[in-house]
């Protein structure tokens, strides 16, 4: 996923990160904000959808075109993608700066998801 812009100096890529949630638009558009003026090369597309039609919103589309990112704040959302096939770990050198924990809550698994 790559858009081009049209600079002075030519062209240059800018990534597209598609991230989905069900967060409330006010809230998105301030991070959206925020990552891009901290990372010029993303640009980043949010996807709106209800919580509960995750599993459905994720396997009526193509692998190819599903987001990049899914950003919840229910730790049953992780674990139905999971359970379906539809997370992908994180890689070992990604993963040390996830906390185990956060108050009671498990962050981190084993298996890197």
């Amino acid at each position: 996923m790559f858009a081009f812009l049209w600079t002075s100096s030519g062209v240059r890529a800018t990534e597209s990160l598609v991230v989905a949630s069900s967060l409330p638009k006010e809230v998105l558009v301030a991070y959206k904000k925020a990552f891009e003026q901290q990372n010029p090369q993303y640009r980043v597309d949010f996807v709106n959808f209800p919580a509960t039609n995750i599993i459905p919103f994720l396997t009526d589309r193509n692998r190819g075109s599903r987001p990049d990112v899914f950003w919840s704040s229910s730790p049953d959302s992780f674990r139905a993608l999971r359970r379906y096939g539809l997370l992908t770990p994180v890689e070992a050198g990604g993963r040390a700066s996830i906390p185990v924990r956060i108050g009671n809550l498990d962050i981190d698994d084993a298996d890197g998801f």
